[in-house]
């Protein structure tokens, strides 16, 4: 529109004032032109950015967790979409993408490149035009001079002889008002041109320069339009192999899910056996109670029995001594020769009866006091070994306890690994946690059965110790009645 304005108010038959309005045409359709490119730009940029369109996707969950391989495969079908779209928009072939659109500002630029050039051509032909009119001015200005010069010479030749001062007065008169004259009618005109032609030769440079820049400009654009169309071509081929890698990842959430299974069951299965420990605990503790009750009780009847013997024995002797001494008193008077020879005998008998009877009585406090001792190691080495297997298998319950749950905990943050990783991160937790698995519970196997046995053979070698010393203590006490009455009855 500023050309069309500029060329319509055109005159060439008034150059001077014409040149004004076609500058300010150019200046106008130039300016039109940028703004014009530039609101495209901006406008293309807002539709590729998503600011004028409506969003595709709002999301209506905030968790993290809630995330599914469906919620990613649409987020990322979406952003194909977006990419194609934004591809569409830059690269497609009709006028309204931003390559027609480069196209057409090129286009645009090159067509006011060539009527630049044709209003500069043109407007050099006017200039030179008007140079050589100027030329020709000079040169038919320079022979009306020399014309004038002779006719004045030969006017003054005719002159010089009637009125010559006078007439040479009058010519130089003349002359000065027609050099004033001719001064102030071509002077102003000439500063005029040579005003204009130095305002467009600066615009011509100005110009040149803003074409350069533009050139430059649109040589970044089309390089940045180059990249860009490499990184769309290589997130496009970037993006294919995504449905692939989120089906092989469907596939091992589902193997993952499975030793979750297969994990939480095992886990169950050791709270059982966790449970039946602790079940088993109060029954062995009550069964090691009746145990050592029943010794206590048979140490009792034992020490009672003893005693009981003890005291028969004591009445036997004492029984015997009287007896004896009733006899050697009856057989005092017959055998009044060996009196001496009877009461030293009676003497040694009676000490030796006493001897002895010192010694089953020192014997039997012995075997009481070694009873006594037998029955107080016996309740002590219950009590030890009960408080031990209580002891021990409190540590089993809490090891088991800690271990089971440091493997729970340990197996959640390998959950957690496994979940936040990629593919190949994926199933090398997967793998290394089945392992893991597996040797913990060969590992607390291994321990429940350690342990369980070292209890029970502690156990079992106390309570065969017990039995065999009590064995031992009970066949001596059988042994030393059964001497001590054989003794009695030979005597």
């Amino acid at each position: 529109m500023g050309i069309v304005a500029g060329l319509l108010e055109f005159d060439t038959a008034n150059i001077d004032n014409s040149i004004g309005p076609l500058l300010e045409g150019l200046k106008t359709a130039f300016i039109t032109s940028l703004s014009g490119m530039l609101s495209s730009i901006l406008y293309k940029g807002l539709v590729a950015t998503g600011f004028l369109t409506k969003k595709v996707v709002e999301g209506t969950s905030t968790n993290v967790d809630e995330i599914t391989a469906s919620d990613l495969y649409a987020v990322m079908m979406q952003q194909a979409k977006g990419v194609e779209q934004l591809q569409k928009t830059i690269g497609d072939d009709s006028d309204s993408s931003l390559i027609g659109q480069f196209k057409l500002m090129r286009s645009d630029v090159a067509d006011q490149n060539k009527q630049s050039q044709k209003y500069l051509k043109t407007s050099t032909e006017l200039l030179s035009k008007i140079e050589a009119s100027i030329q020709s001015q000079q040169q038919n200005f320079q022979q009306f001079e020399d014309r004038l010069w002779i006719k004045l010479q030969d006017f003054a030749d005719m002159l010089s002889k009637s009125a010559t001062e006078q007439v040479v007065e009058a010519l130089k008169t003349v002359i000065q008002d027609f050099n004033q004259n001719l001064t102030e009618q071509f002077g102003e005109n000439f500063k005029q041109l040579n005003a204009a032609v130095i305002e467009l030769v600066t615009w011509q440079e100005n110009y040149k320069l803003q074409l350069a820049d533009m050139r430059n400009q649109y040589s970044h654009g089309v390089q940045a339009i180059s990249q860009t169309e490499i990184s769309v071509a290589h997130i496009r081929e970037q993006a294919q192999a995504i449905p692939l890698a989120m089906d092989h990842l469907g596939k091992v959430m589902e193997v993952n899910q499975h030793q979750i299974e297969e994990l939480s069951r095992h886990l169950g299965a050791f709270e059982q056996v966790r449970d039946k420990a602790v079940e088993a605990v109060p029954e062995i503790r009550s069964q090691i109670d009746s145990a050592i009750a029943g010794a206590r009780l048979a140490n009792e009847e034992m020490a009672k029995g003893v005693q009981d013997s003890t005291e028969a024995l004591k009445l036997v002797v004492v029984e015997s001594a009287e007896n004896y001494r009733d006899t050697v008193d009856r057989t005092r008077g017959a055998l009044d020769d060996a009196a001496t020879t009877t009461a030293n005998s009676s003497q040694e008998i009676k000490e030796q009866f006493s001897i002895a009877l010192e010694d089953i009585n020192a014997t039997m406090r012995n075997l009481v006091a070694e009873l006594q001792d037998g029955g107080k190691q016996l309740n002590e080495s219950y009590k030890e070994s009960s408080n031990q297997l209580s002891k021990e298998l409190s540590d089993i319950q809490n090891r088991l306890a800690n271990t089971i749950e440091e493997q729970a905990h340990e197996h959640k943050k390998q959950a957690d690994r496994v979940f936040a990783g990629l593919e190949g991160s994926i199933q090398q937790a997967l793998s290394n946690t089945g392992e893991s698995v597996e040797k913990q519970v060969k590992m607390i196997d291994q321990a429940l059965e350690h342990e369980l046995g070292q209890v029970m053979q502690s156990m079992g070698g106390a309570l065969a110790s017990i039995s065999g010393q009590f064995t031992n203590d009970y066949k001596k006490l059988v042994r030393q009645m059964h001497d001590l009455a054989l003794a009695s009855q030979e005597k």
